[in-house]
């Protein structure tokens, strides 16, 4: 065998030595690139649902009860106390008609007694007079004045029969410490005890408002008879 043919032999064995090397290998598996996991996705928390001791208690949500008012009532008028009491040598123009107006409240045939009054300053006596007949109650009439203003208080006997007559009733005042029935006719007010009676009492007035009237009346005092 010439040197060429060798050659080539050797180089032909050499590649088929080498194809079956290759062909004699198992190829590696196929791993598929891991797959990322997905991200997890955080679950929504409920919102906390406030315990007992958080819940306001229900006694807080209802509103306040609130007092009812109560509306105010009339004061009722305070209770005079006893003209007996009264001291008469207060009474308006005593020092001129005191002996008299103490003469009368013995001599009269009262069952009740006489009274006089105690006026506010600028009052004066315009008239006094009483009498005593016989076998009948007697009678006194005094007049108060101040300016256009006039006060007459009769008391006793003084006119037989007589009742009053009133365009209104104004309900009840003191005459001194008797209560007696106020009322207003043409303008004037008059107190009426016991009217149309042997003995009753009598207190009118002009030119003056209620309030004043009825405070001049409620402040009569006594006049002892003794």
């Amino acid at each position: 065998m010439s040197i060429s043919v060798r050659r080539v032999a050797v180089a032909l064995a050499i590649g088929l030595t080498v194809a079956g090397c290759g062909a004699s290998q198992t190829p590696a598996p196929f791993v598929p690139a891991a797959t990322p996991s997905p991200l997890e996705t955080p679950l929504e928390t409920p919102a906390e649902t406030p315990t007992a001791s958080e819940t306001p208690a229900a006694s807080a949500l209802v509103a306040p009860t609130v007092a009812p008012t109560v509306a105010p009532t009339d004061t009722p008028a305070p209770t005079l106390p006893p003209v007996a009491a009264g001291n008469p040598t207060k009474c308006l123009g005593w020092a001129a008609y005191g002996a008299e107006f103490t003469k009368a409240a013995k001599s009269l045939k009262f069952n009740v007694n006489v009274y006089c009054a105690v006026l506010p300053s600028g009052w004066y006596v315009s008239s006094f007079k009483w009498s005593q007949p016989h076998g009948v109650a007697g009678s006194l009439v005094a007049t108060y004045k101040k300016k256009t203003a006039v006060i007459t208080i009769s008391e006793g006997n003084f006119c037989p029969g007589c009742a009053y007559v009133a365009d209104s009733d104004l309900g009840s005042a003191y005459f001194g410490d008797m209560t007696g029935s106020l009322r207003l006719t043409a303008g004037e007010y008059a107190l009426y005890v016991n009217p149309g009676a042997v003995v009753q009492y009598q207190m009118v007035g002009k030119g003056v408002t209620q309030a004043a009237f009825t405070s001049m009346a409620a402040a009569l005092v006594k006049v002892p008879k003794s």
